[in-house]
Parts: C-alpha cells; structure tokens; sequence
C-alpha cells in the first residue's frame, strides 16, 4: 500500500509539474513579441473585421493603415512589404512571394495602388500606426484584386520557421458585380523528382482572369497505354486572381517505364477545364521512381484484414490483462495494509 501511494505522488507530482511548465509557454504565447492590428477605411466591407475588403470607387481614393504593437524591451524596425497572393504549388494562397506582378488586364496592378512605408520604427512598448492611400482609377471594374500586406521584424528571413511574420489579407472588388468569365489554360507536364524521397508531376495552371476561384476541384490521372488508370488524386484548392503557378502533386507509385498520358481536370461553379499530355517514363526514371516508392510498409501490411483482426485482438486482450493486473496489485496493497 505505501508502494502504491508513492506512485500516486510521483504521478501527481508529474502532472503538476505539466500543467505548470506547459502553463508559462502558453503565458509567453499569450504575449507575442509585436502584433499588428488593421485600420479600415470608411469602404471596408461591414461584415468582414479581420482583413483588409475594399469596394472600387472610380476616380476616388481611399486610406486604410496597420498599428504595429512592439511589446519587447528594445526599438524594433520592421519592414512592409504588399505582395500579390498567389496560388502556391501546394494549392494553398501564399502572400510572402514578392516577385514582380505581371500585367495582365488593363487596370493597374494592385501592387502598384497600395504603398505603406517600406520600413517603420516602432519604439519599446509602444505602438506606432502607418497609412497607405489608395487612388481608384476612373474606369469601371468588374474583377477582384487579392493582395497580402506583410510585416515582419527587418533583417529576419520570412522563410525560417523561428521567425514571426504577419500577413493581412488585402481585397479590393470591383464596383461591377458581374465577375469576368473564367478562364483557365495549361503549360507543358511533367514527371520530376522532388527531393530524395519523392516524386511529383509538375502541373502548370494560369488563372487567366481577375476572378477569385473558391473550392476549385482537380482531379489528376495517369493513364496507361492499355487506356486504364493507373494512379489518381483529388484535390481542391483556391486559385486566385490573374495567377500561374505549377501545381505539385506527388506520386507514391510505382510506375513501369513505357508510355502514359496525365490529364489534368479542373472543375469550378460548373466550368469544366480539361488537358491530358503524353508522358514517357524511361527505365531510368521508373528505376529511381522505385526507388522512392517501398515495396511495403508497416501502415501498408497492417491494413490487410487478416493483419487487422489479429492486432485488433492482441491488443484487446492486452488491455484486460493491464487491467487485471492493476486491479489484482491494488487488492493486494489493501489485504496487506489490513
């Protein structure tokens, strides 16, 4: 009995130590070292209160601004910088790529019409707030415009996982309700390797048009010369507006050298767009392809049903014989203790 009583302390004792150590990380991430906060202007959409939602007003200007809160002990200089969401590879929007907007429509691009300071100082414990004006041209717009205003501390890498960054949404719809018709096109296909361990059709998409496409479904096939499909994936992503990105889609299958065809579907609010492309894989490629696909797996195996029912079992009964043995050591404590 006084065995037992002794592990009830020690796992008390653990269980407090938990829930005060894992307590003071969440204190210091209740606390982050700056944050900002949006200014909205007097056309942000009413029902939007966490990013930036313009309506287009022809030949008007509009102000909208950010408060950067620095909670250290020290000045800090961060850097603004607004960049175009983009598609990534991975389907997901991404607003840290701050390489050139391309010009595709006549309106200007939407880079060009937002302009915060490029750097700001913001003293210890305080908050400083910087404004960016935006001019409307006097043209009409019938399009959507998607930006990300991102702040991070200067001379730090958005990249690195240890670095604290923040990206704010941007949306500027045009005062024209009547989006322009969809349009999306393809690049050339192609089989690479990733990295070491896997392998990843590169998918060149284009989004055409100033149009925000919300739960875009892809389905993406590899067929065989015999006309059967070998491999398929679905996804759904966002794409958003006047983007081109290659969309990467790893494979976890073998694949026979010989010839293939990869179509790639693209499904949106009724609008179906559709590529299938040749694909040869020599006996190299499919050697190396191979070579990052393992013949088996421990997940793989265990998914047979046979497999399945005899670990189902073993582990069942090693559950009741835990338990006996815990209810068999108590009752032993308290006839002892007696």
């Amino acid at each position: 009995m006084k065995k037992l009583k002794k592990y009830k302390k020690i796992i008390l004792l653990c269980f407090f130590f938990s829930v005060f150590f894992l307590g003071g990380i969440s204190a210091k991430a209740a606390s982050p070292a700056y944050y900002i906060t949006p200014i909205f202007s007097e056309h942000q959409t009413k029902a939007v209160t966490t990013f930036f939602d313009l309506r287009w007003t022809p030949n008007k200007s509009d102000k909208v601004g950010i408060t950067i809160t620095n909670n250290t002990d020290k000045d800090k200089n961060f850097e603004v910088n607004v960049n175009k969401a983009r598609t990534n590879s991975n389907g997901v929007v991404n607003y840290t790529d701050s390489s050139k907007e391309s010009l595709k429509s006549e309106q200007p691009t939407i880079t060009s019409m937002v302009d915060f300071p490029d750097s700001v100082t913001v003293p210890a414990h305080q908050s400083q707030t910087v404004y960016s004006t935006i001019n409307f041209p006097e043209n009409d717009f019938n399009g959507i415009k998607m930006a990300g205003v991102v702040v991070k501390e200067k001379g730090t890498n958005t990249k690195s996982q240890n670095v604290i960054s923040y990206a704010l949404p941007l949306i500027i719809r045009g005062n024209i309700d009547q989006r322009p018709t969809s349009e999306i096109t393809f690049g050339k296909f192609d089989l690479k390797q990733n990295n070491f361990h896997t392998f990843a059709l590169k998918l060149p998409i284009s989004n055409e048009k100033e149009t925000l496409l919300k739960d875009t479904q892809v389905q993406v096939k590899i067929i065989n010369s015999a006309n059967s499909t070998v491999w398929k994936k679905n996804a759904k992503f966002l794409m958003t507006p006047e983007t081109s990105f290659t969309y990467n889609q790893a494979i976890n299958k073998r694949l026979d050298a010989g010839k293939y065809k990869v179509q790639l579907i693209v499904r949106h609010a009724g609008n179906v767009w559709k590529s299938t492309q040749n694909l040869t894989i020599s006996a190299q490629k499919a050697k190396k392809i191979a070579k990052t696909v393992p013949k088996g797996s421990l997940f793989s195996y265990l998914k047979k049903p046979i497999v399945l029912v005899i670990v189902t079992i073993l582990g069942t009964l090693l559950v009741i014989a835990l338990s006996i043995a815990i209810w068999s050591y108590t009752k032993k404590g308290k006839s002892s203790n007696n």
